[in-house]
């Protein structure tokens, strides 16, 4: 993920692309229109996985003879939807699932040609269910994760096995959880069996929340922030996603790992989709098919550090990585979906007690 950043190469490239001539001159970039274009397209892109989208950017030119990618990397959804209900030149955008769920109900993404994309048959078709409508598919994901129990394997024994680790007092001062109510109130809502997407015990909720602040050590906003209080072992268990989980293992040596309780936890989609203002439909169909290749998946893994969606990719990894992507069939995954206003009020009304208490 990273922020808005459509970068001088990427303005240039989209500028010829599109019959502009570009020059900096003094410091500052200068346009003007000249004839024609040379037959190329241009494929403008929203996606916030920055590292990987240099290479599959890169590679997806050098397949494609006169094809041009612009690839903007951004922090927020909003970012792109607003970009489309602006009339703005976007042909594919990459958006968590309530985001592409919004995107969809509002008309704002184009049915897929399902035969244009082979690779499609990669894909768990489980994971393409919550972005059908009416039948059609408007959506094809392309990595998976979890808001899951991250704990060091030398500070935390036994293994845990449920949520109420995070209560656990032998732990007080070393427990991670996120600043962030919609993923505080879920999990506790599993950990009590309640429903995740339209609680009921609100009140209970609220309580064991309050309960838990005087164990917390931080409330993270910052992903980055919340892997490196792990990997410095200032917190040794809590609530974080999968990815984050597996970067610090790989990377930083951290002796830890991720599980799902037993009463589940959190699933994310981030999923592709071709805007209403593409003007290159059929070429987002390529790029999507490509982004679902066991080359792209491999390589997304490789950078990334999440699951991608493509069973072709794990193929293409070494053995001794897979264990961090073939999780177990009995974990209860709920996919994280777009929730009601109401919920969503309520959530955001508790955490400010929780927060205030």
């Amino acid at each position: 993920m990273g922020q808005t950043d459509v970068g001088r190469r990427s303005f240039i490239k989209a500028a010829i692309a599109a019959g502009v001539a570009a020059v900096v001159v003094g410091g500052g970039l200068y346009y003007w229109f000249s004839a024609g274009g040379g037959g190329r397209r241009t494929l403008y892109i929203y996606n916030w996985y920055e590292d990987w989208g240099q290479w599959a950017e890169q590679t997806f030119e050098a397949q494609k003879a006169g094809v041009d990618v612009v690839w903007t990397t951004y922090d927020s959804n909003e970012v792109w939807y607003t970009a489309i209900v602006g009339n703005q030149p976007v042909d594919i955008a990459v958006g968590e699932t309530d985001w592409v769920q919004k995107a969809i109900a509002e008309g704002l993404a184009q049915p897929i040609d399902e035969g244009k994309i082979p690779n499609l048959r990669y894909v768990d078709s489980r994971l393409l269910e919550p972005f059908k409508k009416d039948g059609r598919l408007y959506s094809v994901p392309i990595s998976v994760g979890m808001y899951c129990l991250l704990y060091n394997k030398n500070r935390v024994s036994p293994e845990p096995d449920s949520w109420g680790v995070l209560w656990d007092e032998k732990y007080k001062g070393k427990i991670l959880m996120p600043d962030y109510g919609i993923y505080a109130v879920q999990m506790t809502a599993l950990y009590i069996g309640d429903d995740p997407y339209n609680p009921k015990k609100w009140d209970e909720i609220k309580e064991l929340l309050i309960q838990q602040k005087p164990l917390v050590k931080k409330y993270w906003s910052s992903y980055e922030e919340a892997m490196q209080l792990f990997i410095s072992e200032d917190v040794w268990v809590g609530l974080l996603t999968a990815g984050r989980a597996i970067r610090a293992a790989k990377e930083y040596n951290w002796p830890g790992t991720f599980t799902v309780p037993k009463e589940g936890a959190m699933t994310w989609i981030d999923s592709q989709f071709i805007a209403k203002t593409s003007q290159n439909p059929d070429l987002a169909h390529e790029f999507i098919n490509f982004s679902l290749s066991g080359e792209a998946g491999a390589k997304f893994i490789e950078i990334e550090k999440y699951k991608h969606v493509s069973s072709a990719a794990l193929e293409k990894i070494a053995p001794e990585d897979r264990k961090f992507y073939e999780w177990p069939k009995e974990w209860k995954l709920y996919p994280m979906v777009a929730l009601s206003e109401d919920v969503r009020r309520k959530i955001d009304e508790l955490w400010t007690e929780v927060k205030l208490a």
